[in-house]
C-alpha cells in the first residue's frame, strides 16, 4: 500500500505543471493559413545587407558579404 501510494504522489506531481495543449490543428485539416508580414522591416534588412551597411557596422568585409 505505502509502494503504491508514492507510485501515484509521484505520477500527479509531474502531470500537467503549466502545460497547455498545442492550439495548431493536425496538418491534413482544411484550415486556411494567414501570415502576416512587416514589409518594412524586410525592406529595412535586404537594403541594409545590399548596401553593406550591415556588414560595416559589424566589422565584416563589406565587398565579400555583398557577393
Amino acid at each position: 500500500e505505502l509502494d503504491d501510494r508514492a507510485c501515484r504522489s509521484g505520477g500527479s506531481k509531474s502531470r500537467g505543471r503549466g502545460r497547455k495543449n498545442n492550439p495548431s490543428p493536425p496538418p491534413d485539416s482544411d484550415l486556411e493559413r494567414v501570415f502576416v508580414w512587416d514589409l518594412d522591416e524586410t525592406i529595412i534588412v535586404f537594403h541594409s545587407l545590399l548596401t553593406g551597411s550591415y556588414a560595416q557596422k559589424y566589422g565584416k568585409d563589406p565587398p565579400m558579404a555583398v557577393t
